[in-house]
């Protein structure tokens, strides 16, 4: 396990590490926001314009 050279104690302990740590999880939830509100207005859209949706299961062994 890594070690902060300063103070000798694990990595997962250290303040500055848990504070970034933090940082990049709430990106990281950010991002998931963006795309999934991106993608609910889109399919929203399409079913407001559309009557009819169709969705078809292509098989690949099928194409071939």
């Amino acid at each position: 396990m890594a070690q902060v050279k300063k103070d000798g104690k694990a990595l997962l302990e250290a303040r500055n590490y848990q504070k970034q740590k933090r940082k990049v999880a709430r990106l990281h939830e950010r991002i998931i926001n963006i795309r999934t509100d991106f993608l609910q207005k889109e399919s929203t859209k399409i079913v407001k314009d559309h009557d009819v949706i169709g969705i078809e299961g292509l098989s690949i062994a099928c194409l071939l």
